[in-house]
């Protein structure tokens, strides 16, 4: 930044340094996420103010327009200089980017997240200041003779500093884009994570799981695909219905009408309605219930297994952790227990049991962030997976193993495992993460009722179509 860009820009009247309007509460709400979350935004705020006096405010006035469920104007009339020519048309780009919307679905009503965005909008703003005041832009401020406001020095303002912003519009765009990044990791970390409530106890521990995930790349790695890998979940639960023991059906057209829909049947209540309900059958077009076929042989427990080698680090580590913290939420939700052992060199596993009511947030977080980062045995971690299945009451399980790499397996070992697979009754799937397609081989595929083979581009639709096969 350029040194003269240093000049205080800080002339003032005795009149509203705030471009939006804010109730008592949001103030209150403001003020104390900046005593609760230590992010360095005083540190931030400071270095602001030393080019421009109304960077607080043009923060707070961020903060107030995506937290406020309707942000109101200031009388532009009763606006200082600085407030009325700088602060307004930056918070007016801000507010009719295509940005600020998905911002503010993320973040209204919601302090952390808001403040999380505003933290990083801040931090990028900062970088861009001295774009809004070059040289130019400061030789005419000083020939306004410091008291702008009225007559040719304010227009001679206004344009100066129409034409900054003006060149600034990219990098404000850019500060909301991060900012977006920014409140999505946050929404999605206190979705995963954290506590729903909005509580001053809740604030507290969802601000401490942040700053958690702040010090932990695992974490933020994982977030990257929990979002997208969460939805695509609560759609295929939508798509499911429960029908006669339990069973899980998706809805279809055809003719068979002892699987039609109850609405369905009240075409039969009425002598001038049957007639519709007969159609129906003829056309196939009776809404009407499919089984859906389950990979499980037993009850549903699920039991995954996941590389930690060291060539998983990154993306591969991620989309793992991702799909088993996705399937671990599938499986307490629908009582079911979950185990997932993580595991790397030979002898190198770590067993980690979720069960329904059984097991905290920290519990989960200390699974997704851990990583082995070791070499690829897959004899210990299928004996692991045995072993918790046998002893820990999970019979009849849902197996799904997940490696990147090519391992060997002893004809001894693969007599017994088939032996224990069919004496205790569970089902073996795995996903073979091969970025670059090399891997000619897989040993478990004789083991295994169904391989998936993930690559560079259809990542997202094997999530999908596994978290569908344990729905």
């Amino acid at each position: 930044m350029e040194s003269n860009n240093a000049t205080n820009i800080n002339f003032t009247t005795a009149s509203e340094t705030h471009v939006l309007r804010s109730t008592r509460l949001e103030r209150m709400i403001y003020e104390e996420m900046r005593e609760r979350v230590k992010n360095g935004l005083d540190e931030i705020e400071a270095k602001g103010s030393a080019e421009l006096s109304t960077f607080p405010e043009l923060l707070q006035d961020t903060f107030v327009s995506l937290y406020s469920p309707n942000p109101q104007p200031s009388d532009i009339g009763s606006l200082n200089t600085i407030a009325r020519e700088i602060n307004t048309p930056i918070l007016e780009t801000v507010m009719s980017s295509d940005q600020y919307y998905a911002l503010k679905s993320l973040c209204e009503g919601r302090e952390l997240v808001a403040y999380e965005a505003v933290n990083e909008f801040a931090k990028q703003m900062l970088q861009h200041l001295g774009k809004l005041f070059d040289n130019k832009t400061l030789d005419e401020l000083n020939a306004c003779d410091g008291i702008p406001g009225m007559g040719e020095h304010s227009e001679q303002l206004s344009r100066a500093i129409g034409r900054g912003i003006r060149q600034a519009n990219d990098e404000i765009l850019k500060s909301l884009d991060s900012a977006l990044c920014k409140a999505q990791e946050a929404s999605d970390a206190i979705a995963a994570w954290g506590n729903g409530d909005n509580t001053p106890t809740a604030i507290a521990q969802n601000t401490e799981m942040l700053q958690r995930l702040q010090s932990s790349s695992n974490l933020r790695d994982i977030i990257k695909f929990l979002g997208k890998y969460r939805e695509i979940y609560d759609n295929a639960r939508k798509a499911a219905y429960i029908f006669g023991r339990g069973e899980k059906y998706d809805i279809v057209l055809g003719n068979d009408y002892t699987r039609a829909l109850s609405s369905e049947y009240a075409y039969l209540a009425l002598p001038e309605t049957v007639p519709l309900f007969l159609q129906k059958v003829q056309r196939k077009t009776l809404k009407q219930y499919r089984k859906r076929e389950r990979i499980s042989e037993g009850r549903g427990d699920i039991v995954i297994c996941i590389d930690e080698s060291g060539s998983m680090s990154g993306d591969p580590i991620a989309w793992a952790k991702t799909v088993a913290l996705v399937l671990l939420e599938q499986a307490s939700r629908d009582k079911r227990s979950c185990a997932i052992v993580r595991f790397a060199s030979r002898n190198q596993a770590e067993a980690h049991l979720f069960r329904e009511g059984k097991h905290t947030i920290d519990d989960v977080i200390k699974f997704a962030e851990s990583f082995f980062c070791g070499g690829t045995d897959f004899e210990t971690p299928l004996n692991k997976a045995v072993s918790v299945i046998e002893d820990e009451g999970f019979e009849k399980a849902d197996v799904m193993f997940i490696t990147d790499g090519a391992c060997e397996v002893s004809e001894e070992f693969t007599k017994v495992f088939m032996q224990k697979r069919d004496e205790l009754n569970f089902s073996i799937a795995a996903v073979i993460i091969d970025l670059e397609g090399m891997l000619q081989s897989f040993c478990l595929a004789p083991l295994c009722k169904k391989v998936y083979r993930l690559g560079i581009a259809n990542g997202n639709d094997i999530a999908a179509d596994i978290i569908k096969y344990f729905t």
